[in-house]
This record gives C-alpha cells, structure tokens and sequence, in this order.
C-alpha cells in the first residue's frame, strides 16, 4: 500500500496534530520501562522469549523473502508470544508481513534519528543502506529490519559500527559494536536508560552477510547492508527486552 502526497496531508489534518515526530539525532522519544520482570512493550506481561521461526514460504503479499530485492527480518509480539519472521520487499519504504503491507517511509518526512508516526517508529538517515524500527497493527508489534544486504563482504579485519536503537516503544538507544570479520564474530551492547542496568550486551557468529546468536538469554539477528558492510542492522530480545538496531561503519 502507497500513499499519495494528498492522502498523507489529510491523514494530518483529520487528527489536528499527528503526533508525528521527526527526531533529530540528537532527539528523544519517551521510552518504556523495562525491568526483569517486565517483557517490552510494558503492557505485555510473561511473553515467551523463545521466537518460534516462522514458514519462510508464507504468502507474504507479492514478494519472496528469500529472493526480493531487500530482505530482513522482524520479531512479531502478540499477546504472551515472540515470532521470528523473515521479510522480503522489493520497495524498502513498504514492510511486507502477515500478507499485508505496510508504507514505514513517505515523501517529504526525513529525519536524522527516527520519524515516528502515532508510535510507529522507523530509522532515518543515520543509515542508508537499510530501514529498521517498529509497526503496530491490530494488536502486533512488529520489530522490524530490512535491506539490500552486502555482496563483497570483508574476509579480514576488525571494524567498529555505531549507531542508534529501538528499545521497547522508544527510540533513545544508542548501539555499538565490533566485527571481527576474520573470526567472523560480532559484539555489542545496546545502551538505554530503560533497560535494567542501563546496557544490554549481544553476540553473534557471522554467517556469509547475515549474524545471529545468543549470549546470557539475548538473542540477536541480523545483516550486513551496503558496499563493504557499510552498515549493520538486526533486531534483539531477552532479559525483559525488545527491540531493533541499526549502525554505520565507523571510518
């Protein structure tokens, strides 16, 4: 589904002030509480942390997810359950799930940090090469990444990549990590003021253009995006914690 320049104004007007908000990278959303005993967001109590892999063969509105044009993945909250999907577009301003499809970019609107639209939040340009965030729909949240994913990744060396992140209902996360491409390992921490005691670590093995592990009952998974793995981007959940990630190559 696209939406005109003419549908996207009057969705502004009818509701007097959207609450639409172009974060700047410096900006700041509110963010959700998240404690031990809490599984974001915080009106969900006692979710199962263990996502389920969904069929990658599900009739996902037009497009593969194994063969599209951007490809990604998402961790779906619905009631007590965690989902893990895979997503595939061939338009990366359109999220594709759930055989619907949803615009989590329009023209006009950009930002440094994140644009959110009555709590759909979704990245701006801090990066480039891949969309990352969080869509509500009919009782789901959908924590989400997406992305032309790299083809000449790197054999060698060690980078550092930060960046920005989702956490829960808020968008203040910061992200850091270091990729050994040789041992094909990657470390980072997700750092919030949300999340008991303030950080939260992840690990990962590489495999090919894409990552996944689990370290102290966080799991993580993700992608390399852009020429060289310019940027990085995954989504991750445990310890009462949810949420998404995306992060630049430093130079």
């Amino acid at each position: 589904m696209k939406l005109s320049q003419s549908s996207l104004s009057v969705a502004v007007l009818s509701t007097a002030v959207l609450a639409l908000t172009a974060c700047s990278s410096g900006g700041h959303s509110s963010s959700t509480t998240v404690t031990k005993t809490t599984t974001v967001p915080s009106t969900i109590t006692g979710v199962n942390t263990t996502p389920t892999k969904a069929d990658a063969a599900q009739s996902n509105t037009a497009n593969n997810p194994t063969t599209a044009k951007f490809q990604g993945g998402s961790y779906v909250v619905q009631g007590k359950s965690v989902t893990s999907k895979t997503l595939g577009t061939d338009d990366i301003n359109n999220l594709v799930i759930d055989g619907k499809s949803f615009p989590i970019a329009f023209s006009g609107i950009n930002a440094g940090g994140f644009t959110n639209i009555n709590g759909d939040i979704t990245s701006g340009n801090h990066v480039s090469h891949v969309k990352y965030g969080v869509k509500n729909d009919s009782g789901k949240k959908y924590y989400f990444y997406q992305g032309q994913r790299t083809t000449n990744m790197p054999t060698t060396g060690i980078a550092t990549y930060k960046g920005r992140a989702v956490v829960g209902n808020g968008s203040d996360g910061t992200s850091n990590f270091t990729v050994n491409f040789a041992d094909k390992t990657l470390a980072g921490v997700i750092t919030d003021k949300s999340l008991t005691g303030g950080s939260l670590a992840l690990s990962a093995n590489i495999k090919g253009n894409t990552f996944a592990g689990n370290k102290n009952g966080v799991q993580t998974e993700g992608a390399f995006f852009g020429d060289n793995a310019a940027e990085l981007a995954g989504i991750y959940q445990g310890k009462g914690a949810i949420g998404a990630f995306g992060a630049k190559k430093s130079q």
